[in-house]
């Protein structure tokens, strides 16, 4: 069986989303799944071919070359995604016969992705799935940009066509139900190494706090910048390692001046940006407490944030809001630490001096976080899933 798994994503842009498809790629090789990754050719050059073959740190890629199919809209987000979908609409028969693919995976769909998907798939007679993710709530940005309206198009249209729906939280088959469609939840691949800590920290180390992910927006920055003064105050010694984009926009620049320009923290921020996986992992290891907040709203009930999985393997807690998604997936006190949904500062503060002043409890916590994680989100066990469901479809 060969699957191809269809993005908008440029192939030299790190996110998320890419992790979560490599590992998804690895996790289904175990079961004797191959999976090439559809994707931007980003530096690549292509020589004048509209898509070729790389292969990148073992993982199979299908690059494209987006000039040729560049198209004009309203707003970058959506020329991202029409650009991928003239892509797929003239070259993806091609790529089903020549390559024998047995299904297609859409990551992410929107109703302009998904268009030319559905009806080539149908076509070829190879089965689609989707692999649902982000349901963003109600917003201005998210309304002039059209991406509330793509996804309403996709939810209410096209679902009811696919074979069948990769979703991950709970709130999904709400909607996968409506549509008639079978669905498995896979919140996150978790690709096991050797990066985690294996000793506890001492109470006279200072505390070493780390956020991931773009420090803007959901990430409620202003109730953890709140919350690091109060630890400030009260005389807390600590870092705050920002690992991530940087800048990457109007309201994430903001975010970052109000953090590194506050005069009670400022000296006590890392801002490192991107980094590379051995990094990454050094930091994970070595870090104390891991933050990452969420409002009650529609877009937490949908999403999973795949690295609080990473931050459990890495044997140290994390503090969590107590809101769905995230309380359906973790346990307090197998690596999480839950706040209210209230998510206030002087709360979240109280916490992190708490864990602060109990290093053998964090590891200990610690270690039965990276235990959960490994059991529950390992590339073994949600392969299996994923390989037990795409068969059965």
């Amino acid at each position: 069986m060969k699957i191809l798994i269809c993005t908008a994503f440029d192939i030299d842009i790190p996110c998320a989303g890419l992790n979560r498809l490599t590992r998804m790629s690895k996790a289904l090789k175990l079961l004797g799944i191959q999976s090439l990754i559809a994707i931007g050719s980003g530096p690549y050059e292509m020589q004048g071919k509209p898509w070729k073959f790389k292969e990148k740190q073992g993982q199979k890629y299908i690059l494209y070359d987006k000039s040729l199919c560049n198209v004009i809209r309203h707003c970058n987000a959506m020329r991202i995604a029409g650009t991928a979908a003239m892509f797929y609409k003239k070259n993806l028969s091609e790529i089903i016969q020549r390559l024998n693919i047995t299904g297609v995976i859409v990551y992410s769909p929107q109703y302009q992705l998904l268009a030319p998907l559905l009806n080539i798939c149908k076509d070829k007679n190879v089965f689609i799935i989707a692999d649902c993710g982000e349901n963003y709530s109600l917003s201005f940005r998210h309304l002039f940009n059209g991406v509330i309206y793509q996804q309403f198009k996709f939810r209410k249209l096209q679902m009811k066509k696919l074979d069948g729906a990769i979703i991950s939280s709970k709130r999904w088959l709400v909607e996968t139900k409506n549509a008639n469609i079978p669905a498995t939840i896979i919140p996150g691949f978790l690709d096991l190494n050797d990066s985690y800590r294996n000793n506890a920290s001492l109470k006279s180390d200072k505390l070493q706090i780390t956020f991931m992910g773009k420090f803007s927006g959901r990430e409620l920055p202003s109730i953890i910048i709140k919350a690091l003064r109060i630890c400030k105050q009260n005389k807390l010694n600590f870092k705050l390692n920002i690992v991530g984009s940087f800048n990457s926009g109007w309201f994430e620049g903001y975010w970052h001046r109000k953090l590194t320009r506050n005069s009670y923290i400022r000296n006590d921020i890392n801002v490192t940006g991107y980094v590379s996986n051995i990094e990454k992992d050094n930091i994970l290891r070595k870090t104390d407490i891991f933050i990452m907040l969420r409002k009650p709203s529609q877009e937490t009930e949908f999403l999973y944030p795949s690295r609080v999985s990473e931050y459990l393997f890495s044997g140290n807690p994390v503090i969590l809001t107590n809101t769905p998604s995230l309380n359906e997936f973790f346990l307090q006190g197998s690596g999480a630490y839950f706040i209210s949904n209230k998510n206030d500062s002087k709360e979240l503060a109280e916490l992190v001096m708490k864990l602060a002043d109990k290093p053998l409890e964090r590891f200990k916590s610690g270690k039965k976080g990276r235990e959960y994680a490994v059991k529950n989100f390992s590339l073994k066990v949600m392969g299996k899933r994923l390989s037990d469901f795409i068969n059965y479809i």
